[in-house]
């Protein structure tokens, strides 16, 4: 009976350890290591954290065509869509200055460090690091995928040694010296937003030692000391507060100004990646060169220690990934030996699933809960001179994919607007529930008389968050109502045209 009983143990650890696969999906037209280049004679060599997440699932990943150390350069973008299996390179950061004529001739983009953001509007902001005049914030169009150069007409400046100054302010300089950039010869370090506070986007960036908070909404901006450029990672909660690790201490702060430390003698290693809860009303981070897993509670300022993994920093490699099961019951991280652990949040007792290092380059692997709706998680990975993703299915526990996160986060509606009221332009976005995957979805609009002004269809193709754009300009002022419809089931909401 007991050998047995051995048996059955041995052959059910057996089974779980390689029910976790994994393949990997290189910068190809065909996702092949063979296939072509999506950009063919550009160098795909270094990311540095810049990847991400749109709300329609697409996945973003930023990469420099050579080392910090050799200066100039560029940044390619590059999308990934995981439902049809198309990538493509999106242009670089310095085609987005030049598209707003908003680059000077001894200006490079050397990479893209911070996280790519992305914002209720479906928007992914990210900094740039530049030489030359200073660093630019761009966003990702979410209708016309292209990398737009935001920092043309902002109205802010951070500058290297002193707090955000309005431009208005600024000792006498010429233009080239300060219109245009984000920060002032200096370089965004991380960014983070939160989707139920979309118009508080908090950065850092190196030398300065300033936390940066931009209104996108209203184009207004603050800056607080206390930032630290070593900081991978800092979280922001559901009402734009920032909470950020400082020497095992962390710390609150507001756009108003008030900080406090909530938290003390937490892990003195910096974390290294995130991943929100579902209501985004926590986060769960890991910690860089250590197995420190914490919770951060933002609905009682608390931070509590879960776990501490025993797979460390070893063999000059740094692999910092995470993600959240489904249920919300589990997390799965990626150790630096590329063992894939699953961590229960509440018995906080973990256990190997599988092993994925025979994937990964040999320098860095990351990931920030970047999923699909297949149970796939997506792993950035780089080293010897290439980037690519690794897709790793976690079978059954499939994984929440980002794509229903935003979606839940937009007033909590399934038919949303954005911006509502406008004057020309607005946003329709549909979020889908579970269950369709095919079809169209026809949005119709009436004016205050119930007359039929305006026609638009778009297919689901396995999209869960559907965006359209309007253009409203010929029609009056007014109240209008939208109706959207797909398989029988029907949305409805009024949006208000302002002159």
């Amino acid at each position: 009976m007991k050998i047995k009983t051995s048996v059955l143990l041995l052959l059910a650890a057996f089974s779980l350890l390689y029910s976790l696969t994994a393949k990997n999906i290189y910068l190809t037209t065909n996702t092949l290591l063979n296939g072509t280049s999506v950009r063919p004679g550009y160098n795909f060599k270094f990311v540095w954290n810049g990847i991400g997440q749109g709300n329609d699932g697409s996945i973003y990943m930023t990469i420099s065509d050579r080392s910090e150390e050799q200066g100039g350069g560029d940044v390619c973008v590059t999308e990934y869509n995981p439902y049809t299996n198309v990538m493509r390179s999106l242009g670089t950061v310095t085609e987005a200055y030049k598209r707003a004529n908003n680059c000077i001739d001894t200006e490079y983009c050397n990479k893209v460090h911070t996280w790519l953001s992305t914002a209720a509007d479906g928007k992914v902001w990210f900094g740039s690091q530049d030489g030359g005049r200073g660093s630019h914030l761009l966003y990702i169009d979410p209708l016309t995928k292209t990398v737009v150069d935001y920092s043309k007409g902002q109205k802010y400046l951070f500058r290297k040694s002193t707090p955000m100054v309005p431009y208005l302010n600024l000792p006498l300089l010429s233009p080239s010296d300060t219109s245009g950039v984000a920060i002032q010869n200096c370089s965004f370090t991380n960014m983070n937003i939160n989707p139920f506070a979309p118009n508080r986007m908090w950065t850092n960036s190196y030398t300065n030692n300033y936390f940066h908070c931009w209104d996108v909404l209203n184009d207004t901006a603050r800056s607080f000391p206390g930032g630290n450029a070593d900081m991978r990672v800092f979280l922001v909660d559901k009402k734009g507060d920032l909470f950020a690790s400082l020497d095992g201490m962390v710390l609150k702060r507001s756009f108003s100004g008030s900080a406090k430390i909530i938290a003390r003698n937490v892990s003195p290693n910096q974390p290294s990646t995130f991943v929100y809860t579902r209501s985004f009303d926590s986060a769960f981070t890991s910690n860089r060169g250590t197995g420190n897993i914490e919770l951060y509670d933002f609905t009682k300022d608390t931070v509590y220690p879960i776990a501490d993994l025993p797979d460390g920093y070893q063999d000059n490699k740094e692999y910092r990934a995470m993600t959240i099961s489904k249920d919300g019951k589990s997390l799965y991280i990626l150790g630096n030996s590329g063992i894939v652990y699953q961590l229960n949040i509440q018995t906080r007792q973990y256990q190997n699933v599988g092993n994925i290092s025979s994937y990964l380059a040999d320098s860095y692997a990351f990931s920030n809960g970047i999923n699909d709706t297949n149970g796939n998680w997506y792993i950035c990975t780089w080293g010897g001179g290439r980037s690519y993703w690794v897709q790793v299915n976690l079978g059954k526990d499939a994984v929440t994919p980002a794509v229903e996160q935003a979606a839940s986060t937009t007033q909590q509606r399934s038919l949303s607007v954005f911006p509502n009221p406008f004057r020309t332009y607005t946003t329709l976005q549909l979020s889908l529930p579970g269950g369709i995957t095919g079809g169209r979805v026809d949005f119709t609009i009436f004016d205050h008389q119930g007359r039929l002004i305006h026609r638009i269809s778009s297919a689901v193709n396995n999209r869960r968050v559907i965006l359209t754009k309007i253009d409203l300009n010929s029609f009056p002022a007014g109240v209008y109502s939208i109706m959207a419809k797909c398989n029988g089931a029907a949305w409805t909401s009024k949006i208000l045209s302002v002159r």
